[in-house]
C-alpha cells in the first residue's frame, strides 16, 4: 500500500493533521484502532485567548503550570496558532458555546465548550464530517506494529512507513497521534488502548523520548460503580471539595498535582472525599454528559454529594518533538499526547491539551505533507513487536508504586517488576519507573516523597535513547 502522509490514530491530533495534509494536496490514509480515543473522552474544553492582551496570559499561566520546564517557542506557537486555528474551524462551521469557563490555574476565563461537557466528542465529529468531504483520504481500522525504517538520497535514514496488520504501509510523511499512556495505571480517565503505542513504536526505532515521568493525575474522577471524569470546569463554576467531616481541605482551582495530592492525603487517613456541586447553576444544561452518568448511579448532582478520587490522566512526556512536530528520526512527525512538544513541561495547564491537538496535529500534516520520501528496498529494517505482557498486573503495580506519591524504594520495585516482564507496555512502564528514580526531585506531576522539594539542579528535561 501507497499514500503521500500515513497517520497513525484518528483523536483530534489526528484528524487535524488529516485534514491540514489533504488541504495541502497529499493522499492521507488514517489507521484507526476500535477502540475510538482520548478525544472522544474531553470534557473540559479547548483553552484559546482570542484576543492578544490575553494571549501574553495564556502563554504566562501556561508556562507557570509547567514549572521551569516549558519550552518558551512552543508555547508561544501553541497560543498564536491555536487563536488562527479556532477561527479556522468556526468559519469552517464548527460552532462553540457562548460561554467561556474557567478552569485550575487560568487566570480568566478563556475556555471554549461545545455541547457543554462534550467539547473532544463535538469538536472530533466536526473533524470528521470534514474529511468525510475530502476525496483522498481513506480511514482504515488497523494496528501499527512497527516503523519501516529507509534511506533517502543523501544516504541519511528516515522513517518511510510502517506495518499494519501485517502489511507494510509506503508513505512519505508518517505521523503518529495514538494518545499517551496513562492507561498504563489501574486507576485511569483513558480509554483502554490508551498504553504508549506510539511511545513504544519509537523506542524500538530508537527515536528520542523525554519526560517520561510526568504524569498528571486528575484529582476529581467519579469513585464508584463507575469511573468517568468529573470535569475540573464542576469547580470552576463553583463545586466544592469536602471530606466526609463536612471540611474544605484545599483551594478548589490550584494546579491539579497539588489538589490531586490534597485529596490523595485525605484518603491516606481513611477520609472519603466529595464535591459539592450544589452552587452549580444549571448543572443538568452545563454538564449534560456528567449529569447523565450520575444519574446511572443514582446520584442528584443538584442535592447528592459526589464522591471522587484522583486517577492517572495525561502524560506530559513522550517522542520528542520541535516546533514543527518533527522527531529525531527524518520523516517521522508526531502530535497530541503521544509527542513531548515541551508545551507542558511538568505539568499540562488545564484545556490546553486539545489546544495542542489542533495545533501541532495541523502542523505535522502540513509538514509531512511536503516530505519527498524514502525508500523503503534495500537496507530497510522494522523493528518487530514484542509479546504483549500481563496488563493487568503492569496497572497494579504501576499505580502502587510509580503514583501520585513516588519514592525510591517503590520505583525500584516498580522497575525490578517490569524487567521481569516481555513486552511493550512493560518496556514503557519500566522506562517511566527509571525516569521517576531519576529525578530526585518533585516537580509538576513528578512528586517524590523522598525529595519533597524542586531542585535547580534538575531545571532540564531528560532525553532518552533507545
Amino acid at each position: 500500500m501507497d499514500c503521500d502522509v500515513l497517520i497513525v490514530g484518528s483523536g483530534l491530533a489526528g484528524l487535524s493533521a488529516a485534514y491540514a495534509a489533504s488541504r495541502a494536496g497529499a493522499s492521507v490514509l488514517v489507521l484507526r484502532k476500535s477502540g475510538g480515543s482520548n478525544s472522544l473522552l474531553s470534557q473540559g474544553g479547548i483553552a484559546c485567548a482570542l484576543n492578544d492582551e490575553d494571549a501574553e496570559r495564556h502563554a504566562a499561566d501556561t508556562v507557570a503550570a509547567g514549572e521551569g520546564l516549558c519550552d518558551e517557542k512552543a508555547v508561544a506557537v501553541l497560543v498564536k496558532e491555536g487563536r488562527e486555528r479556532i477561527r479556522d474551524i468556526i468559519g469552517l462551521g464548527m460552532q462553540f458555546d457562548e460561554r467561556r469557563g474557567r478552569e485550575a490555574a487560568h487566570s480568566v476565563s478563556r475556555v471554549l465548550h461545545a455541547g457543554g461537557d462534550e467539547t473532544g466528542k463535538k469538536i472530533v465529529e466536526f473533524f470528521s464530517r470534514l474529511l468525510a468531504g475530502e476525496k483522498d483520504v481513506e480511514l482504515m481500522e488497523a494496528e501499527a506494529e512497527a516503523l519501516v525504517v529507509g534511506r533517502g538520497g543523501n544516504g541519511s535514514n528516515g522513517c518511510c512507513g510502517a506495518v499494519a496488520d501485517g502489511e507494510t504501509i509506503n508513505a512519505r510523511g508518517i505521523i503518529l497521534a495514538t494518545g499517551g499512556y496513562a492507561a498504563l495505571y489501574e486507576r485511569t480517565t483513558n480509554a483502554p488502548e490508551a498504553t504508549g503505542g506510539a511511545t513504544a513504536l519509537c523506542h524500538r526505532a530508537g527515536v528520542a523520548l523525554a519526560d517520561l515521568e510526568f504524569v498528571q493525575f486528575h484529582p476529581t474522577v467519579f469513585q464508584g460503580n463507575a469511573t468517568f471524569l468529573v470535569s475540573e470546569a464542576v469547580r470552576g463554576e463553583g463545586g466544592m471539595l469536602r471530606n466526609d467531616g463536612g471540611e474544605r481541605f484545599v483551594d478548589e482551582l490550584l494546579q491539579r498535582d497539588v489538589v490531586a495530592r490534597a485529596i490523595d492525603g485525605q484518603m491516606r487517613k481513611g477520609r472519603r472525599v466529595f464535591i459539592d456541586a450544589s452552587r452549580v447553576d444549571d448543572f443538568d444544561e452545563r454538564f449534560p454528559y456528567i449529569y447523565r452518568r450520575l444519574r446511572e448511579q443514582r446520584i442528584d448532582a443538584f442535592s447528592d454529594l459526589i464522591p471522587v478520587a484522583p486517577a492517572a490522566h495525561y502524560c506530559m512526556g513522550g517522542t520528542v518533538t520541535d516546533t514543527n512536530s518533527r522527531t529525531s528520526l527524518a520523516g517521522l512527525y508526531a502530535a497530541g499526547e503521544c509527542a513531548c512538544s515541551g508545551v507542558h513541561g511538568a505539568n499540562r495547564l488545564a484545556s490546553n491539551s486539545l489546544l495542542e491537538c489542533l495545533v501541532f496535529g495541523w502542523r505535522a500534516g502540513s509538514n509531512a505533507a511536503k516530505e519527498k520520501g524514502r525508500k523503503a528496498g534495500g537496507g530497510a529494517i522494522a523493528a518487530e513487536a514484542t509479546p504483549k505482557a500481563d496488563m493487568g498486573k503492569i496497572k497494579k503495580i504501576m499505580w502502587e508504586n510509580a503514583g501520585i506519591m513516588r519514592n525510591a524504594r517503590q520505583l525500584r520495585k516498580a522497575l525490578l517488576e517490569m524487567k521481569k516482564m516481555r513486552g511493550d507496555s512493560a518496556a514503557l512502564a519500566g522506562m517511566v519507573a527509571d525516569a521517576a528514580l531519576a529525578r530526585r526531585e518533585s516537580r509538576g506531576g513528578h512528586y517524590r516523597s523522598d525529595f519533597p522539594k524542586k531542585s535547580g539542579a534538575w531545571k532540564k528535561r531528560r532525553i532518552a535513547w533507545k
